[in-house]
C-alpha cells in the first residue's frame, strides 16, 4: 500500500514538473517571439562580421 502511495505521489510530482517546465517554455517562447531579434553574436559575444 505505501508503494502505491509513494508512486501515485512521484508521478503528481513528475507531472507537476513537467507541466511547469512547459509553462515555463510556452512563455519564453512567447517572450523571445516578441522580442526583435539581436544581431548574429559569437558566443563570446562578439559581434560577427
Amino acid at each position: 500500500m505505501a508503494e502505491t502511495i509513494e508512486e501515485t505521489y512521484e508521478t503528481a510530482v513528475t507531472r507537476k514538473v513537467v507541466r511547469k517546465s512547459l509553462k515555463i517554455e510556452e512563455v519564453s517562447t512567447r517572450l523571445y517571439a516578441a522580442t526583435p531579434a539581436p544581431p548574429p553574436t559569437t558566443h563570446a559575444g562578439w559581434t560577427q562580421l
